[in-house]
């Protein structure tokens, strides 16, 4: 899966405000607080922005990036401080449209 996929998968995760959250990588569906190793988890059923990304690797190619993600580095190419600051601070509009910001600059970039 390339970034800018990656990218979409992750922000369709957290579209719904519902599904979103801040302080945490994610959140279990009995309410328990998710590590960033743990966002993938089947019971997961809310993500921060990196938590979303993370969960999508681990889903979809049962990966956990060692290094951090190219994606979220990305993303703080458009910010300029890091996600989970952004995600933490922002709200649930601002992240998706720094998500929406990311990925139409890696499209164009790829034109």
């Amino acid at each position: 899966m390339n970034t800018i996929e990656l990218l979409k998968k992750a922000r369709e995760l957290i579209t719904d405000p519902d599904h979103w959250v801040q302080d945490f990588f994610g959140v279990h569906q009995d309410g328990a607080p998710l590590a960033s190793c743990a966002a993938g988890d089947p019971g997961a059923c809310k993500w921060c922005a990196w938590g979303a990304i993370l969960c999508i690797r681990q889903r979809e190619e049962g990966t956990f990036p060692i290094t951090r993600d190219e994606a979220v580095n990305e993303i703080e190419k458009d910010l300029g401080i890091r996600l989970a600051t952004y995600n933490d601070n922002a709200t649930h509009k601002e992240v998706l449209s720094v998500f929406d910001t990311t990925i139409e600059r890696l499209e164009n970039a790829n034109d």
